[in-house]
């Protein structure tokens, strides 16, 4: 029992320094860097982690503190493959003025996890929604 503790002291203490360090480089490589943020490349590497409550709860921060980039940080979630994320994804999905872009990729993020999100919306107001519907009807001319 004595050695099982020593090691979760370790193992904790070492995700701790690990993060610690990480979120310093990422603060001065995003001064540095331009296009995809050092935080984006970040989440990027966490995605590919093993499961952890801290990791988890660093890739559902950053999606929720980055409602301008949802496909992005959604699909980290996807990714990271813990349906814990489910309910952050239907959150955020079921937002009455969602871009219809950012619901597809939390459609896929959701599926991606197990879950499932059905209900039927109108995004007949969004732009993209209709270029896509557009060249949909297009093909089924050709």
């Amino acid at each position: 029992l004595a050695e099982s503790a020593v090691k979760d002291y370790y193992k904790k203490s070492y995700v701790t320094t690990l993060l610690n360090s990480v979120r310093r480089i990422v603060e001065f490589t995003e001064q540095f860097q331009r296009g995809m943020t050092g935080i984006e490349r970040f989440c990027e590497i966490l995605a590919g982690a093993s499961k952890s409550d801290e990791i988890f709860n660093i890739l559902i921060a950053e999606f929720n503190a980055r409602q301008d980039n949802i496909p992005l940080f959604a699909g980290y979630l996807a990714k990271y493959g813990d349906e814990r994320a489910i309910d952050t994804l239907t959150s955020a999905i079921e937002k009455e003025k969602i871009k219809y872009a950012d619901f597809e990729e939390l459609r896929f993020a959701i599926e991606a996890l197990g879950g499932e999100y059905d209900k039927p919306r109108d995004f007949s107001h969004d732009k993209f929604f209709e270029k896509i519907k557009g060249s949909k009807n297009d093909e089924h001319l050709s």
